[in-house]
């Protein structure tokens, strides 16, 4: 090798440590510079704090009591440290106090009465966010946090889940109980595996087609009738959507790895799509108008099986399930009252 070529190898291996050096001297400048800001800007709020409305100054008083010392700079210092921090069911209100503390990549705000949330668009490393159980209609403020990967919103106000359309690094995302009527704001969200919309007023969910690595949704009480959007979700394992209006299952025919269905209170009567299911163990098909159960024979792996509240005449077909432990065909008219199973124990009439 020529003294040229092992010069400029040289050279590009020292232009590369030196730009690795440079990067993390730099990265840990701008966080200690961050600890800096946020220890001065705490500092100011909990020595001023006059100044602030009485909600401020009540979350100021349970930063404090969460850094264990009522001396502001000391709690500003260890505060402007923490990467995780916790102020479930403290009724706080105001979250302006937080706003300096971007250092925050896990923050547990569950349980308050919170409503406006404005505060928290300046938290932009946050990776888990738990903000259930609070009063919360605009979420507007999360539109910038790139990194977030969870997200908790039980029980809120929540119409629009437009500011999360850009969030690309989502990958669990929950909204029970809230006002949400539109999904397609998401549908462009590729990382997501987990998704919780119960008790909204969804009536359409073709914003979840392009969704491949869903592993599970739950989709309890809405008004959804077509589930066609999910024919191609191949990794989803789990599928709970009671309390709708679905009907035609066929849908659900390829989706192989489904361990976990839940179609309690629907419309549904046939129940032949399920039939290759290979890899269920539960299903619940309770106050449904199901007749024929032949299919669920064919499921090896079947453990617990919810068919109360049905049109069931013969459950012999089961009889040749070994791994069923609960089976519940209460309120059916059944030609006999027989347990098809080895132990008439596991069955509830």
């Amino acid at each position: 090798m020529s003294s040229f070529k092992k010069f400029l190898i040289s050279s590009r291996i020292f232009q590369f440590l030196f730009g690795l050096l440079f990067f993390l001297i730099l990265s840990k400048t701008w966080l200690n510079h961050t600890s800096v800001n946020a220890t001065t800007a705490f500092t100011e709020l909990c020595l001023n704090q006059e100044r602030l409305s009485e909600e401020a100054q009540y979350t100021v008083s349970i930063l404090l009591e969460k850094a264990r010392n009522a001396d502001c700079e000391i709690a500003a210092r260890h505060l402007a440290q923490l990467d995780k921090l916790d102020l479930s069911a403290t009724e706080i209100k105001d979250l302006t106090p937080l706003s300096s503390f971007q250092k925050i990549t896990e923050l547990y705000i569950a349980d308050n009465q919170i409503i406006d949330i404005t505060p928290l668009s300046y938290l932009k490393r946050i990776e888990k966010l738990e903000l259930s159980n609070n009063s919360i209609s605009d979420i507007s403020p999360l539109a910038n946090m790139k990194k977030l990967e969870t997200l908790w919103m039980w029980n809120n106000q929540v119409s629009s889940l437009k500011p999360l359309a850009k969030l690309k690094n989502l990958t669990h995302l929950y909204l029970p109980n809230n006002k949400i009527v539109n999904l397609r704001p998401i549908a462009f969200l590729k990382n997501l595996e987990a998704i919780i919309f119960d008790n909204n007023q969804i009536t359409d969910i073709s914003a979840l087609s392009l969704l491949d690595k869903l592993i599970g949704v739950s989709l309890m009480k809405n008004k959804i009738e077509d589930i066609s959007s999910l024919e191609n979700l191949e990794n989803l394992k789990v599928f709970m959507a009671p309390y709708n209006r679905i009907n035609d299952l066929s849908p659900l025919e390829k989706l192989s790895q489904l361990n976990l269905l839940i179609l309690d209170n629907n419309l549904v009567k046939d129940i032949r799509p399920l039939s290759n299911l290979l890899n269920l163990e539960k299903v619940h098909l309770s106050h449904n108008t199901i007749v024929d159960i032949t299919p669920l024979s064919f499921l090896p792996k079947l453990s617990y099986i919810q068919l109360n509240n049905n049109r069931i005449k013969d459950t012999s077909s089961l009889k040749n399930l070994t791994q069923v432990t609960h089976l519940n065909i209460a309120n059916n008219p059944l030609n006999y009252l027989n347990c098809p199973m080895e132990t008439d124990s596991i069955c509830r009439f």
